[in-house]
């Protein structure tokens, strides 16, 4: 994370427990609201009471929902 803050590109690579590997760009944990796709916009615009955001991986929707003053729990294995 500090090498992203650092402008520095950095990919992400994941490998599951069945082998399956993958790989993202950091960037993408970081885009702000206004960026991410319609149906996670309107997803968000829903939300009522208490959040509990499962495989909330960064988390970038937990936060923005806590800062709008939800209850907010994020897990992720």
């Amino acid at each position: 994370m500090l090498d992203h803050w650092l402008g520095k590109k950095v990919t992400v690579e994941f490998e599951r427990e069945d082998g399956y590997r993958s790989g993202s760009k950091i960037d993408s944990y970081f885009t702000p609201p206004s960026k991410w796709p319609r149906m996670e916009r309107e997803a968000i615009r829903l939300v009522r009471g208490r959040v509990l955001d499962l495989g909330c991986g960064p988390g970038r929707h937990a936060l923005f929902l806590q800062k709008k003053g939800f209850d907010v729990v994020g897990v992720d294995a």
